[in-house]
């Protein structure tokens, strides 16, 4: 509802807007998110957890070695972070889609997971 209420109405469509009518777009668009969340969190399609996994799958792969490596080592430069960043997503994405390259393309079962022991499920 923020990102609406200012990236949305206030940068786009009325750059003049005082303070509080920001904030009632905000809250005004609150309302239908709230309504698809209950909805999609009483009725949830099967596909949604999947999608979800596989997001935070990636973003781990992605953004957790570099910022665990930020914090506690110090040679850590952007470079490395760029790069291991990088490696961390290809690795998941190759992973992901050779574990689910069976229903994805009708390939024949991997054996990734038997050889590697690595499972992206």
């Amino acid at each position: 509802s923020s990102a609406v209420a200012h990236d949305l109405y206030y940068r786009v469509f009325n750059p003049r807007a005082p303070e509080r009518l920001r904030l009632l777009v905000g809250r005004l668009a609150m309302v239908p998110a709230l309504f698809a969340a209950a909805y999609v969190g009483i009725n949830p399609p099967g596909f949604v957890a999947q999608v979800v996994a596989f997001a935070f799958g990636l973003a781990a792969s992605g953004l957790f070695p570099a910022i665990l490596l930020g914090i506690f080592d110090r040679r850590m430069n952007a470079q490395g972070a760029i790069a291991g960043m990088i490696m961390g997503l290809g690795f998941t994405t190759v992973m992901i889609a050779l574990m689910r390259a069976p229903q994805l393309f009708g390939a024949p079962e991997p054996y990734l997971k038997d050889f590697f022991g690595i499972s992206a499920e």
